[in-house]
């Protein structure tokens, strides 16, 4: 699994956390859902509620059903279908190795370019 793959895999986790937490009734806040987390003697800062919604911390599992638990859904409900990262670029298709070569020495030149012009 690449490293888009993965960053996608948490990014995905994380909207669907905040989803969860914004569709509540009543509404939950990242500094609430903190509060119930600590009451479950799991001490995340509001700013790490942050992190975790948008993908930047790596959440482990222990913490995922907590979060679960405390939003009121099954953990299930927290994780992709899918892992892959052509759903995160739709657009990308694989380079044959000739439109590689093509497109390094365009990219090469260009260089080439670029540093004759400031000479």
């Amino acid at each position: 699994m690449d490293q888009r793959s993965v960053h996608s895999v948490y990014r995905e986790i994380g909207k669907r956390i905040q989803r969860h937490r914004s569709r509540r009734v009543p509404k939950m806040s990242q500094a609430g859902l903190a509060r119930v987390l600590k009451a479950r003697d799991l001490d995340l800062s509001r700013a790490s509620i942050t992190n975790i919604e948008n993908g930047r911390h790596r959440i482990q599992v222990h913490v995922l059903y907590s979060i679960a638990g405390a939003l009121g859904v099954n953990v299930r409900d927290l994780l992709p279908q899918t892992i892959s990262s052509d759903a995160e670029y739709p657009f990308h298709q694989s380079v044959s190795d000739s439109a590689r070569a093509a497109i390094e020495r365009v990219v090469a030149s260009k260089k080439k370019g670029d540093r004759d012009a400031g000479s």
